[in-house]
């Protein structure tokens, strides 16, 4: 029985169920498929045995171990081949993550590896690692009161009059355990991330803005060994590699052909957009309200300074 979803403006048609995704009209046409079939013979033909994956300007293929093979092509449709016994909460979390990831490249929709807020009628995103506290940080702004865009990826695109512009992801957070226990959540209440008990899948579909919003500013958040919290605006040149660094999934970029549009991309990026660098202590407490209070002081100058811009005819 195929199910209709909707993520990143896709009408998703869907062999498997996802919980975590907000249902779409079954009389829509879809444009993005998600099936199960047999990788393991196309597999076997086009990789060497220590091959992690392999891409072309139309396919990626890759495998995760003890779960499955999965295959993107041309953004329109996700094969899934599972290994035996392969945990679906497993299964899911690929498909959402690395497949949506790669199935964006390839409509040439910017993935930035990071959680996006609204915050007065404009969007913000949080970039960084994995663990540099993207999701908290964008938790502690929906307990302030504002709604969220997307959860790991910020899809990115610029529309005719070049405004850099944000898709809604879908209406789900993945939290570490000591995140939701600063925030006076119990953990039982919410789903593991299939065999780690440390993340959790929380829904967030009271919180979630489902409309296409303007991206104003990009705030990339780094550890450091030790020193207080610091916000500050890298030079050109730091804020390029750091959008680079922090485009999701770009390891498939040069087999996917897509150097070049990468490049020019990432060149409006930081021609268009405010972007900042957050750096704080590797340990200790994460502070996410001192930093979200530094965020919002940083905001409020940005759209003061548009403002003074538009009233002088400048911007």
């Amino acid at each position: 029985m195929k199910r209709m979803y909707r993520a990143f403006d896709f009408t998703i048609s869907s062999s498997l169920v996802f919980p975590e995704l907000c249902p779409a009209h079954k009389s829509v046409d879809a444009d993005l498929f998600i099936e199960f079939d047999d990788l393991k013979p196309l597999w076997d033909e086009k990789t060497a045995k220590n091959y992690h994956f392999v891409a072309n300007s139309h396919s990626v293929m890759f495998q995760i171990p003890s779960t499955g093979i999965f295959q993107i092509t041309d953004g329109r449709k996700i094969i899934i081949s599972p290994f035996s016994g392969a945990d679906n909460g497993a299964i899911r979390l690929f498909v959402l993550g690395s497949c949506l990831g790669v199935a964006l490249l390839q409509r040439k929709i910017f993935p930035l590896h990071g959680s996006s807020v609204v915050i007065n009628g404009k969007a913000y995103a949080f970039i960084g690692e994995s663990g540099a506290g993207k999701s908290t940080l964008a938790s502690e702004f929906i307990k302030l009161g504002y709604s969220m865009l997307g959860d790991d990826v910020t899809a990115l695109t610029f529309s005719e009059e070049s405004v850099p512009v944000v898709t809604p992801a879908y209406p789900q957070q993945k939290l570490w355990k000591d995140t939701l226990q600063a925030f006076g959540e119990e953990t039982s209440r919410f789903n593991p991330l299939f065999d780690r008990q440390t993340k959790f899948s929380v829904p967030a579909r009271d919180c979630f803005e489902n409309h296409t919003m303007e991206l104003a500013g990009i705030f990339a958040l780094t550890k450091v060994d030790h020193g207080p919290i610091r916000l500050s605006q890298p030079s050109k040149i730091d804020q390029f590699k750091l959008i680079i660094k922090h485009t999701y999934r770009n390891f498939f970029i040069p087999d996917m052909g897509l150097n070049q549009w990468h490049f020019e991309m990432v060149s409006r990026i930081v021609k268009k957009l405010a972007i900042y660098s957050i750096e704080r202590p590797s340990q200790g407490d994460f502070s996410a309200p001192f930093i979200a209070s530094q965020v919002l002081e940083k905001v409020e100058q940005l759209q003061r300074l548009k403002v003074i811009q538009m009233e002088r005819g400048t911007l």
